[in-house]
């Protein structure tokens, strides 16, 4: 039982690496330099999407001294809530990070669009993930029943 267990989690754990964030930065026109705003430039690629984008940061935000996967991610974040314009769009998009820092994107490559529903879970995700959970609450509830059965001996 605990190796099939061991097995559904290995399975899990293998689906979920296929998202992986990769980020690489190539300009930095904050560190070492007291401009304000600066600019921060990248390619970001998270759940199948990636882009090209320049980051205009005031220093009033946390943008500027943020490792370059954060600012990745945060810019993801913006794009998935929506807070984006134009929406729909995977052609010059920009994103609002706070009040005065923001994005922009000339395309975005991959199925990520501009205020994007939230990405569907596919089939084999969702069945692993309820074997998962079933076998979490069949081993909690025979942990259980194997403890009521010493008390009563």
């Amino acid at each position: 039982m605990i190796r099939k267990a061991l097995g559904v989690l290995a399975f899990v754990v293998l689906a979920s690496a296929e998202s992986a964030a990769q980020s690489s930065e190539e300009m930095n026109g904050c560190m070492g330099t007291t401009v304000d705003p600066c600019e921060r430039t990248g390619t970001c690629t998270i759940q199948g999407a990636a882009w090209f984008q320049t980051v205009t940061i005031s220093r009033s935000d946390i943008y500027d001294t943020m490792g370059w996967p954060g600012v990745c991610d945060q810019v993801h974040v913006a794009l998935v809530q929506g807070r984006c314009d134009p929406g729909g769009a995977q052609l010059n998009v920009s994103a609002d990070l706070a009040s005065a820092s923001s994005a922009f994107i000339p395309e975005i490559v991959g199925p990520l669009s501009c205020n994007a529903p939230p990405p569907v879970v596919p089939m084999v995700g969702r069945t692993a993930a309820a074997a998962l959970a079933a076998l979490v609450a069949g081993l909690g509830a025979l942990a259980v029943h194997s403890s009521q059965r010493r008390l009563a001996a």
